[in-house]
Order: structure tokens, then C-alpha cells, then sequence
């Protein structure tokens, strides 16, 4: 810049002056333009925030794009040949956010203690809730709510196996009892229910056209097996605690005749056999009910052996007094 002198002419000085500005206009534009003009190189790695980048583009802070799109991947590929077209490097934990810092936010997230997380931000309405959990160790999925799939394939089985070496290949976790669902929420709906109670249910949904019925149940501690309806099987095999053989022992004691009919006049049925009443009110036992016929039966064949023998002596005494009389 040119020094200035008082003594020179005035018109000179303000040529000076006008001079001196412009050239520091000049500068200063030079200056701004350079500050605005970033030049990459062709090759090597760029860093934004950082003197020592380690990649082609080392962005250290954040980042916001309208659109992100990956055409390649890292350099080492991830298990299975799957190609590993992002990374978390650092810190204990990453998530893919939707929507950060609003009402519903959402997130994915990859915690270092080998689990994924889907569920709310700390920002959504409902914070911090996982929806789902999966167990990168184990491969446990923990759904919070309702799951649905249009089909389902269970190849594996739950660790701890059930008894007599059944698979453990679906379980019932939380709450009081647990049912499989056929068409929910229609007029159809059908369900089989396992209670707490140890008993099973089979039966209509409450959206049924005819609700809350259980067709058929089964006592998981006794055995006992109640059905509403008619049962058709090609053969049905009972087992009842005792049989009727007990009649053809000698210390068996056998009504007459007589005292059968005097019990029937009275009671208006044969003795151990429930009445019509009895009947109505808690129904048969099959296997009691076969023993207690077998139990007839055979009083009836001792009853019949033994006319059998008195008639045959009553045949010999005529015999005997048709010989009498003809010598005679």
C-alpha cells in the first residue's frame, strides 16, 4: 500500500485513497471466494472435521442428507457372503431412528450384549418400549404383541424337552392361560385352551356365533374326558376296576327269585343297578354299568343251572312213578 503524504495536492490524495480501497475490496472478495471453494483430491482419503481421515470420505459429526443411497459395500463381507454395506463402529451401542426427537419415534437398535431391539424412542409418546426383542445368541424372539403370518414352520425345539422325550417345540409364557386360535374375531372362531386349572378346552371363541362353548374338555390331573355331543368310534376299549366274576365264588351269596321280585315290586328296578332317576341326574359309567350287567348275567345263569338241575330230578321221580305204576 502507498504511503500517504499531508503534503501532497488534495486531488492526488484522493486518488491514493480510492486506490487503497479498492485494492482491499479486491482482497477481501479474493478471500471470500477461496473460503467458499473446497477442492478435493482424485485420489486418497478426504476428511471433514478431522486432519487424519482413514477412508475414502471420514465425516467426524453428524451428518443430515435428504436421501441416502449405498451402490457398493465394505471391504470385509459379513457372514454367509452377505455384504456389509454399513457399520457401527464405536461406542457400546447403534440404532436406526425414525423420526429422532418427535412424538413417534421409532428405533432399531444393536446393543452390545448380542440382542436387537425394535421399539420407541425416547421421544415417542410411549418411550422406551421394545415391541420386539431377538437374542443374537440363542435366536429367542420375544414379541410383545400380537404376531401374525400367513403359515408356520417349526423345525427346532425349545431347550428344556418336555416328558417322555416330547419336543418342546412351542411354549406359553406369562399371563393365566394360553389358547391356539382359529379364525379370531369371526363368527367361526374355534380355540383350544390350556388353564391353569390343568384342565384342556376345546371349543368356540367369544366372536362365535354361539360363544364360550366348550364342546370337549380333559382333566390334565385325572384323566377325565367330558364331550358335549355324540361319540363314533370303530371300537372303544374300557378298562373298569373290577370284573363280575366275583358271582361264581362259593361264599357269593345269591338272591332267590323271590327276594328279586319282592325288590322290584318295591324299588322298580333290579338291585345294583342305578334307577331311572339316578340315571337322569349323573349318568352311566360304562365300565361300571358293563360290570354291573355281567353281574346279572351270570346270577341269572346260576339261577337257570340250578332250575336246570331241579328239573332234571323232577324228570327222574316221573320216570320213576311212570315205572311204578305200569309193574303195578
Amino acid at each position: 500500500m502507498m504511503a500517504y503524504n499531508r503534503h501532497q495536492k488534495p486531488h492526488l490524495n484522493k486518488k491514493i485513497m480510492k486506490n487503497s480501497f479498492a485494492i482491499i475490496f479486491m482482497y477481501l472478495l479474493s478471500g471470500t471466494v477461496w473460503s467458499q471453494t473446497n477442492t478435493f483430491p482424485t485420489s486418497g482419503h478426504v476428511g471433514i472435521g478431522t486432519g487424519t481421515p482413514t477412508s475414502t470420505l471420514d465425516v467426524n459429526g453428524k451428518t443430515t442428507v435428504n436421501s441416502l443411497s449405498i451402490d457398493g459395500a465394505n471391504s470385509p463381507t459379513s457372514v454367509n457372503g452377505f455384504l456389509n454395506k454399513i457399520e457401527f463402529k464405536g461406542g457400546g451401542h447403534g440404532a436406526l431412528v425414525f423420526h429422532p426427537g418427535q412424538s413417534d419415534e421409532r428405533m432399531f437398535g444393536l446393543h452390545s450384549n448380542g440382542n436387537f431391539y425394535w421399539g420407541t424412542g425416547r421421544s415417542a409418546t410411549k418411550k422406551d418400549f421394545y415391541s420386539m426383542i431377538l437374542n443374537g445368541g440363542n435366536g429367542n424372539l420375544d414379541v410383545k404383541g400380537t404376531t401374525t403370518s400367513k403359515a408356520l414352520s417349526i423345525n427346532g425345539s425349545n431347550s428344556t424337552a418336555s416328558v417322555n422325550g416330547f419336543l418342546n417345540r412351542i411354549e406359553f409364557k406369562g399371563g393365566g392361560h394360553g389358547a391356539l386360535v382359529f379364525h379370531p374375531g369371526q363368527s367361526d372362531e374355534l380355540m383350544f385352551g390350556l388353564h391353569t386349572n390343568g384342565n384342556f378346552y376345546w371349543g368356540t371363541g367369544r366372536s362365535a356365533t354361539r360363544p364360550d362353548y366348550y364342546a370337549m374338555f380333559l382333566d390334565g390331573d385325572t384323566g377325565n374326558l367330558g364331550l358335549r355331543g355324540k361319540l363314533t368310534a370303530n371300537e372303544v376299549n374300557i378298562k373298569p376296576g373290577g370284573w363280575a366274576d366275583f358271582v361264581f365264588e362259593t361264599n357269593y351269596r345269591l338272591r332267590t327269585l323271590a327276594e328279586t321280585e319282592r325288590f322290584i315290586k318295591e324299588n322298580k328296578h333290579l338291585p345294583e343297578i342305578p334307577s331311572a332317576e339316578e340315571v337322569n341326574a349323573n349318568g352311566v359309567d360304562l365300565g361300571e354299568m358293563n360290570v354291573k350287567l355281567l353281574q346279572k348275567v351270570e346270577e341269572l345263569t346260576l339261577h337257570l343251572i340250578q332250575q336246570q338241575k331241579e328239573l332234571t330230578l323232577i324228570k327222574e321221580e316221573l320216570k320213576v312213578l311212570k315205572s311204578k305204576n305200569t309193574i303195578e
